[in-house]
């Protein structure tokens, strides 16, 4: 729309629109008192004072009260299109005040120039042409018929003042045509420019997108395809023009197992202030071209314009297939050698302890210390091995749960007796503080959640060098909540969100001394999972650490 501003022109705009305000109240206070000057029979009083209200009203909602720039559907109320309203309004009140104050003697004639004059100030040239054509018709109605019925005969000695004004509007149509030609010239070349930029640009970004490994597609908000990738195409086998506007159920087949991830999912239509990811999936199963299962993981934005340009949602996915059939190549090694490893530890373990046996009383102090630390060494390896293999079946979901219904008191009480000894030689005082109440039974695999507790209460006393390590039950919903509170170093901050990872060590104090492989906290949280409970911590920096895991309450209804 020509009557719309452009930004670089808006101070500009502002400051003439003060300046017309002004002006504008000035030719209505200074007409008004001149009306009150000039002799009574040439002058229709009611007539200028309902005219000089009106202006008066209107320059108040019109400069004051209408907003500018206010967006409604597609109409837009700029400080061009106000002005032109005001300028047509303004030539029809001239004309009303040039009839009420003595027709064609009236001193008021030269404000029919005013508003085409003052137009001229920011106007594109076609609307400068229409206010001055206004002008003229309604200056020539008022000579040849408002002011006849005045009974003031249109040809008199002021006739060459029409004559003139006439000329001038002419004057003025012909050189706003010339000036509209070349502003037209002006805003094509703009608008030239402004296409080649876009186009340019929208050249960049594409080249940027078919550059890109991961597959990347777009949908509307009727969640069809407004967009995709080369690299997308490749993985579906078929070509952008044959994808275009096709819902995306119809073209995109993601499993989460053996569930159905659609689109509803995957792009939820979600309005944002700011580009949000709505939904993020990992090893989902999908067919390409030749059928063959490949894994992805998959992103999905929602921008926080899509309303304005229809895309509700980009999604960015990655082929981790290779990645999938590394790390099981890495998993099946890890499971070889941990099978392999634990025949010839078994027997050095078992030869060690026939030593120890037959030959404890015939060995001296120094010679009896070797054999120990031989013994813890075999011990800590057969733990290692251990764990490398619970890792692989965890992995690869072999670990199968023995669930049954157990008091969780008595199992704490039995593992919490297992580590004393070790605690108080470190001068640790370890408890296992019952609450005033029953917990109720629960439904767990009671070797794998031995392994938990033992793996919390080991790491507490380890890294508790004096102090208390306390135990204790809760219920919460339909869960029963143990915790293992030390008062150890504690854990940074920053090493919490990656403690339940594999092979991760908290660097600093902890690491001291530590033997650890970085296996145990992750094995805690796969089988608490297994239990659909959850396993957290809260710590802090020189006051130790409390481990809480939750398992479910025994239901008979759906008892596992």
């Amino acid at each position: 729309m020509i009557l719309e501003n452009r930004p670089d022109e808006i101070p500009r705009l502002k400051r003439y629109a003060n300046l017309f305000e002004a002006v504008t109240w000035a030719v209505i206070t200074s007409a008004y008192a001149l009306s009150w000057l000039m002799p009574d029979e040439a002058v229709n009083h009611f007539l200028i004072n309902s005219i000089t209200l009106v202006a008066a009203a209107s320059t108040i909602v019109f400069y004051r009260i209408l907003p500018f720039e206010k967006r409604a559907g597609s109409f837009i109320f700029t400080f061009r299109l106000k002005a032109f309203i005001i300028g047509i309004l303004n030539i029809i009140m001239i004309s009303v005040l040039v009839s009420g104050t003595g027709g064609i003697k009236s001193p008021f004639w030269y404000l029919y120039l005013l508003s085409p004059l003052s137009a001229a100030l920011y106007f594109p040239a076609w609307a400068i042409a229409t206010l001055t054509t206004w002008a003229v018709i309604l200056y020539l109605i008022t000579i040849f018929y408002i002011s006849p019925h005045l009974g003031v005969p249109y040809f008199t000695t002021d006739f060459p003042v029409s004559i003139f004004t006439t000329v001038t509007a002419v004057f003025f149509v012909v050189v706003l045509a010339y000036s509209q030609a070349k502003e037209l010239t002006i805003e094509g070349e703009r608008s030239l420019r402004l296409v080649n930029e876009v186009t340019g640009e929208r050249n960049k970004l594409s080249t940027v997108l078919e550059s890109v490994a991961d597959g990347v597609f777009a949908l509307d908000y009727k969640r069809r395809v407004v967009f995709i990738n080369k690299s997308m195409e490749n993985l579906l086998g078929t070509a952008e023009k044959d994808l275009i506007d096709k819902e995306a159920d119809l073209v995109f087949k993601f499993y989460n197992g053996n569930r159905r991830v659609t689109a509803i999912e995957f792009c939820p239509l979600k309005k944002v202030a700011n580009d949000t990811i709505v939904y993020e999936g990992s090893s989902l199963k999908f067919l390409d071209r030749s059928k063959k299962e490949i894994f992805l993981n998959l992103a999905s934005t929602a921008p926080s314009k899509g309303p304005l340009i229809d895309v509700g949602c980009i999604v960015v996915i990655h082929n981790v297939s290779k990645e999938r059939e590394l790390e099981a190549m890495k998993l099946d090694f890890v499971s070889i050698a941990a099978h392999e490893l634990r025949t010839p530890i078994t027997s050095a373990r078992g030869y060690l302890s026939i030593l120890e046996q037959e030959l404890k009383n015939k060995l001296n102090g120094e010679e009896r210390n070797f054999l120990e630390r031989a013994q813890i060494s075999t011990d800590q390896l057969s733990s290692l091995v251990e764990n490398l293999l619970d890792v692989s079946r965890i992995e690869k979901g072999a670990i199968k749960l023995d669930i049954t219904k157990i008091q969780i008191e008595e199992l704490i009480e039995r593992i919490v007796d297992n580590y004393k000894e070790a605690a108080s030689q470190k001068g640790i005082a370890l408890a296992y503080i019952r609450n005033n109440i029953k917990m109720p039974p629960v439904a767990i695999d009671k070797f794998r959640i031995s392994e938990v507790l033992s793996n919390l209460i080991s790491n507490a006393v380890t890294y508790t060098s004096k102090g208390r390590v306390e135990v204790r039950t809760s219920v919460k919903e339909r869960f029963v909540v143990t915790s293992v509170k030390d008062t150890g170093e504690g854990i940074p901050a920053e090493a919490i969100p990656n403690l339940f990872t594999k092979f991760f060590r908290v660097s600093g104090p902890l690491e001291q001394g530590s033997k650890g492989t970085g296996l145990g906290l992750y094995i805690s949280k796969a089988i608490v999972d297994l239990h659909s409970g959850k396993i957290w911590v809260e710590s802090e920096l020189g006051r130790g650490s409390t481990f809480y895991f939750s398992v479910p309450i025994y239901q008979s209804k759906n008892y596992l």
